[in-house]
């Protein structure tokens, strides 16, 4: 039986301020969520992302990814 609805769970993401490191853990993220199918057939198409706890160290302009940022 398929899932009526698929959704992914995120939490306490502890960003730093390492945008090298931002861009790492956050392309390896979507090639896992890309990957999901692969697991399970279910997962081809994910409905939504829940993104809940602490996104950021410590909320310091620093710690969030900013497109073409210099």
């Amino acid at each position: 039986m398929k899932p009526k609805l698929t959704w992914v769970h995120l939490s306490d993401w502890h960003q730093g301020e390492s945008l090298t490191h931002q861009d790492i853990i956050r392309r390896a993220l979507m090639e896992d969520i890309r990957q999901f199918k692969s697991i399970n057939p279910a997962l081809k198409v994910i409905d939504f992302i829940v993104f809940s706890g602490d996104l950021t160290n410590t909320g310091k302009t620093g710690n969030f990814w900013q497109p073409n940022a210099s």
